[in-house]
C-alpha cells in the first residue's frame, strides 16, 4: 500500500513539474514576443516610422523644401533666404564662434524711425562668449560693407542691440550679460565679463 502511495505522490509530482514547466515556457515565449514587437516599434520609429508625405523624417530634423522639391535640414541647407544663411555661416566661420544651429526667425525692421517692418529671415545664437569675440561680431559686419542703422540701436544697462545693413540685407545683434533674457531687470550678472548673443538677419522686400 505504501509502495502504491508512494508511486501516486511521484507520479503527481511528476506531472506537477511538467505543468509548471509548460506554464514558464509559454510565458517565456509570450513575453518575448511582446518585446519583440516593441523593439520592432521602436525601431520602425527611429528609422523612418514618422516620414511625412513627401518622405521626409521630421525625428530627424528633415522637412520638405517646396522650392527645391527634396527634403533639407534648415541648419544644413537653406530652403530659402540662401544669402542670409550664407552670411551666417560665414560670420561664424569668421568670428571661430560656436553658434547654434541656423533657425528661421521673424523679427522687427526700423525704417527712418517711423515705420516697423517684420523680416522673415534666420538667426542663430551662443552663450558665455567674450568681450573680444563679441567685438568680433561688430567687426565682422563693418569689414563686410554693413553699416549700423540709427534707427535699430538700442543700448541698456546688461543688454542692447545694434542693426546693421547692406542693401537689402538687415541684421540685428542682441547681446548682453550672460543669462540677461532670463533676469527681466531683476538681477546682477555673476559673470559681467561673458556675454549671451543672438543674431538675427534676413531681407528687406
Amino acid at each position: 500500500m505504501k509502495a502504491k502511495n508512494k508511486i501516486i505522490i511521484v507520479s503527481v509530482s511528476f506531472i506537477l513539474i511538467l505543468v509548471g514547466v509548460f506554464w514558464v515556457t509559454r510565458f517565456t515565449s509570450r513575453k518575448n514576443q511582446n518585446d519583440q514587437e516593441v523593439k520592432t516599434e521602436v525601431e520602425e520609429t527611429i528609422v523612418g516610422g514618422d516620414k511625412d508625405e513627401h518622405g521626409c523624417i521630421g525625428s530627424a530634423g528633415y522637412t520638405w523644401c517646396e522650392s527645391k522639391q527634396k527634403c533639407l535640414r534648415e541648419w544644413e541647407e537653406p530652403c530659402e533666404n540662401e544669402e542670409v544663411f550664407n552670411l551666417l555661416k560665414n560670420l561664424e566661420e569668421e568670428t571661430q564662434i560656436d553658434f547654434s544651429g541656423i533657425v528661421k526667425a521673424e523679427f522687427i525692421w526700423n525704417i527712418e524711425g517711423e515705420e516697423e517692418v517684420e523680416v522673415s529671415g534666420k538667426s542663430f545664437d551662443v552663450v558665455k562668449i567674450s568681450d573680444n569675440q563679441y567685438s568680433s561680431i561688430e567687426t565682422f559686419f563693418k569689414n563686410n560693407g554693413f553699416e549700423a542703422d540709427i534707427y535699430n540701436v538700442a543700448a541698456g544697462t546688461i543688454s542692447s542691440s545694434t542693426g546693421y545693413q547692406k542693401e537689402a540685407i538687415v541684421c540685428i545683434v542682441a547681446g548682453g550679460a550672460s543669462g540677461y533674457k532670463d533676469a527681466k531687470g531683476k538681477w546682477i550678472p555673476s559673470e559681467p565679463d561673458k556675454k549671451d548673443v543672438e543674431v538675427k538677419c534676413g531681407l528687406l522686400e
